[in-house]
This record gives structure tokens, sequence and C-alpha cells, in this order.
């Protein structure tokens, strides 16, 4: 929506045909704003798998940017928009660790490995 409360909109449609996700899952959540490439990334879990996902504003775009497989919820993208940094869990949910993306070559780290609970990562700039 627009600043002063405009033009409200809905850019993500879940898929019709998937029930895998329980009532109370994410279907396009928490969003994330990345102001340097114009997108929203959210996860939503599709499939039964927790994945993140990208779409424009205007409802364009739509990408999976995480691969099936682990379930990535909480997410945060560097200042300069070349990397995405992301929780990820095995498909149990009994461990949770950080990962970074490089959005252009598409090649992870993992930064954690530990067994406890590592979520909600985000990039801190310092002025």
């Amino acid at each position: 929506m627009k600043i002063e409360g405009q033009e409200e909109r809905q850019p993500t449609q879940y898929p019709a045909g998937d029930t895998t996700a329980e009532w109370y899952a994410y279907k396009a959540g928490p969003p994330i704003w990345d102001s340097n490439r114009n997108l929203i990334s959210y996860s939503s879990r599709q499939n039964s798998n927790y994945s993140i996902f990208s779409i424009k504003p205007d409802g364009t775009g739509l990408n999976q940017i995480t691969a099936d497989g682990l379930n990535e919820i909480y997410n945060s993208w560097s200042p300069d928009g070349n990397r995405l940094v992301y929780d990820g869990s095995d498909t149990d949910e009994s461990n949770y660790d950080i990962f970074l993306m490089d959005i252009r070559s598409g090649k992870v780290n993992r930064l954690t490995t530990d067994s406890t609970y590592e979520q909600d990562p985000v990039f801190v700039t310092t002025t």
C-alpha cells in the first residue's frame, strides 16, 4: 500500500492445490523488504517444506530462493542486497542453524553447526 494507507494489494498467492500447510503455517510471511532489488522476500510452507521466496511488490517475478530440503523461515538482506542470511532446520525442526547465501552465485555457507537453536539472523551495520 502507499504510505498514506491507500491502494492496498496482495502480491502473493498461495498455490490453490497445496494442502500440506497446517492452518497456522506461514503461507507468506514474515515479509522482508530488499530496497536494492525492489523485492519482498518471505517464507512459505509449500509441498510440506518451508522455503524462502521473493516477489516484486506488484506481484510479478515470483522466485524460490532456497532449495527444498531444509525448512528456512527468518531471513535478512545484506545492506548491498548481494547476500541473504537465514535460519534453516532439518525437517523435524529439532535443530536450527544459520546460513549465508551469495545471491548472484547461489552459493550457500552454513555458519553454525552446533545443537543450540540459532534463529532469526540479521545484518547489523555501524556508522
